[in-house]
């Protein structure tokens, strides 16, 4: 404990921290979004849906594997390392930290281990040394989870940006590269864990560089035994995620399907709806950051915080989705190609079943931060069961289409069973009024979108149907009074962060989409 140090002067304001976290990740979202679905894009044409589907099948289940072998120690390094940085016994997070990636480092080279193991005795030859890579990637990924969380727990979300973007460089250029040189998968293999190599070097030695810094100190008995059992739930948590939240779909794809089309139909389809989940997610991530900061200190605001940030999510989120899903048809056709068109209906599916996803994280991270982890468990574990049933009932006849219903039935119900959850253990509720108008203006917006891309063809269908519907969508916010005085006050409060340039248009346009007169609370008060 560094009971001897100086006093310090007080930290940003719980408003500032929001702010400048939901930016740093916005900036590492937008990097991701755009690097991804432009490579993701140029794959796909050019391997075929065929061939990509089984390579991304290795591709989940190295990531996977890498995430659950995990045993929840990154989640359990941020979780408390946050607790003692806040508390200031900073020798015991700098302690936290080094046990955590001791540990993390001996379980990612056994794991890379038994999955060399794997490749070789069930992979198939023609994709064999491409997935040596993928598994070497593995490996570098798990240890790059350690520095992301300490990152987090430290509230140095621009260390992650910083990292994330000198990978996704690498990445970019190496998958260019290799399309170009017709090094084909194995070219791309090679991509994924030289961008990883390098985001873990990024993020790595900058960490170390500030936690040698701090004196060493103990680690106390009864913190271990509360970071082994956080780590034993949350690795319940991970595996109960992955088959309700992840692609675990693709296994019963895999088996109950002969045609490995399917699989890159539910794959790419999955993987542009994550890339959409991440922007309202980025608020809900640097929402989450402060929950934990929060959980020892204001319980109140921290309920605040968690109900806030639904509303704001689900405001980001559901444009998107519903506007994706009203033009996926023209979009699909003109980015993909015409072998692609079957994975219109999957994504359709999977977009207008990810609306309740989005609500989900800030009662997560709720349930987390205040040690509650025992009812979404046994919440969890009936979802994975519920997926697994739909999956064996839908795949068979339905093949990707199938999996994404049961996802996404799953999904829903997860998102709902979590809220009665936080509803029963804290006594707060969403605000009904606000969800159901803000759902009508997007209901509204997708019916004209649609309208407009059946009338029109390829990208002037896509361009018509985007401009038609953020049309109706401003005019929805208006004109269903979908913000009150308080949301306006909360979004004028991010004008003095704009630049000077933009200032007064964004006030025009939220007195615009929320005129009501009054005053209310700021984001750093609820």
């Amino acid at each position: 404990m560094d009971s001897e140090q100086p006093s310090v002067a007080p930290g940003p304001s719980l408003q500032s921290r929001i702010a400048r976290n939901s930016i740093w990740s916005a900036i590492e979202v937008a990097i991701g979004i755009v690097a991804t679905l432009a490579t993701t894009i140029l794959i796909a044409r050019l391997i075929g849906p065929a061939r990509l589907g089984y390579f991304n099948y290795i591709y989940w289940l190295s990531n996977t594997a890498g995430g659950l072998a995990s045993l929840g120690i990154p989640a359990t390094t941020g979780k408390y390392m946050a607790e003692y940085l806040t508390g200031g016994e900073r020798g015991v997070a700098r302690t936290i930290f080094f046990f955590t990636l001791r540990a993390q480092s001996a379980i990612a080279l056994l794991m890379t281990t038994i999955g060399l193991i794997l490749v070789f005795a069930f992979v198939d030859p023609a994709y064999r040394r491409a997935a040596i890579f993928l598994i070497v990637a593995m490996l570098i990924q798990m240890l790059a989870f350690i520095p992301s969380m300490a990152n987090m727990g430290a509230e140095k979300v621009a260390a992650n940006t910083r990292g994330a973007f000198a990978g996704t460089v690498v990445y970019v250029l190496l998958v260019g590269l290799s399309l170009f040189l017709g090094w084909d998968l194995l070219g791309i293999a090679c991509a994924v864990f030289l961008s990883r190599l390098v985001e873990l070097g990024a993020k790595l030695i900058p960490v170390l560089g500030w936690v040698r810094e701090i004196p060493a100190a103990e680690l106390p008995a009864g913190v271990k035994k509360r970071m082994i059992s956080f780590s034993g739930q949350n690795m319940i948590l991970l595996i109960l995620n992955v088959v309700v939240w992840d692609r675990s779909d693709m296994v019963f794809l895999r088996i109950l399907q002969s045609d490995t089309r399917q699989l890159a139909f539910f794959s790419v389809a999955f993987s542009i709806i994550e890339k959409l989940l991440l922007v309202p997610q980025t608020f809900a991530a640097a929402v989450g950051v402060s929950q934990f900061y929060e959980s020892g200190r204001d319980r109140e605001r921290l309920l605040r915080m968690t109900t806030t940030a639904a509303k704001y999510v689900y405001l980001c989120g559901l444009p998107m989705l519903a506007g994706a899903a009203a033009i996926s048809a023209p979009l699909i056709g003109t980015l993909y190609g015409p072998r692609y068109l079957p994975m219109v209906g999957v994504f359709q599916m999977m977009a207008i079943f990810a609306i309740p996803r989005l609500v989900f994280l800030p009662a997560y991270n709720l349930l987390l931060a205040t040690d509650n982890q025992k009812p979404l468990v046994m919440w969890s574990c009936a979802c994975g069961v519920a997926n697994v049933l739909l999956d064996l009932t839908l795949i068979p006849s339905f093949g990707a289409f199938g999996a994404a219903a049961a996802n996404g039935m799953t999904q829903t119900l997860a998102a709902i069973g979590v809220w009665v959850i936080v509803g029963r253990c804290y006594s707060i509720h969403l605000d009904a009024a606000f969800f159901k108008r803000l759902t009508a203006a997007c209901g509204a917006m997708a019916a004209i979108a649609l309208l407009t891309v059946y009338a029109l063809h390829s990208w002037l269908a896509v361009a018509a149907g985007i401009g038609a519907g953020i049309t109706v969508f401003v005019l929805g916010l208006r004109f269903a009074s979908v913000l009150a005085a308080e949301d306006r006050q909360r979004l004028l409060s991010l004008e003095p962060r704009l630049p000077a340039r933009i200032r007064t248009l964004f006030r025009e346009f939220v007195m615009f989409i929320a005129p009501q007169a009054g005053q209310a609370t700021s984001f750093s008060e609820s």
